[in-house]
């Protein structure tokens, strides 16, 4: 049986935020994904958390794709360092404050811990990786930044994607040199 989440809720840190993104203070900026093993009761309210109960893993962003409002973003957890499995029943997104630093932005906990998916610990010889889609609504957000540099997996459809996009550009005449988008230019022959 496959883990079921509830929806995703924004904390009361989160809420704060969104109001000061609103306002036009500061750009939404998400820096990280965490997974953790915490325990809630069915009535319990997950907005009010500001940390995960139980966090286990912590995580870069490692894609985000925008559709209209909504913000897709997915992160790939690796039991790489897990030295004790773990049930997986909360998911926390964190984004930067200016006046607070990192905030718990938004939260999602198991529906049912009995059927939690299981996160096992490295057995030395195989890795395990899950790979977790979260969606946020960006509604009056003219620009999200995704901090980069944060040690993130970089899925294989990611990289062809990226491969095909410089391709295309390579086709055109075009060069992409430290970051900066180039003509490529090739010495007239005498």
């Amino acid at each position: 049986m496959a883990a079921l989440f509830k929806p995703g809720v924004l904390t009361t840190d989160g809420k704060a935020l969104l109001a000061k993104w609103q306002a036009g203070g500061t750009a939404p900026q998400i820096t990280h994904a965490a997974i953790g093993s915490g325990s809630y009761t069915k009535t319990e309210d997950a907005s009010t958390r500001t940390s995960l109960k139980a966090e286990k893993l912590r995580v870069g962003i490692s894609s985000a794709t925008a559709d209209g409002d909504t913000l897709n973003l997915r992160f790939v957890f690796s039991n790489d360092n897990v030295t004790t499995g773990f049930s997986v029943t909360e998911v926390g997104v964190f984004a930067k404050d200016p006046d607070k630093g990192e905030v718990l932005y938004s939260i999602s906990v198991s529906a049912d811990e009995s059927v939690a998916d299981f996160f096992p610990a490295y057995s030395g010889n195989h890795s395990v990786s899950s790979i977790f889609d979260y969606y946020i609504k960006t509604s009056n957000a003219e620009n999200v930044t995704i901090l980069g540099g944060t040690g993130a997996f970089a899925l294989a459809d990611d990289m062809i994607q990226t491969q095909n996009r410089v391709n295309a550009l390579e086709a055109c005449g075009l060069v992409v040199v430290d970051g900066k988008l180039c003509v490529k230019y090739t010495k007239p022959t005498t």
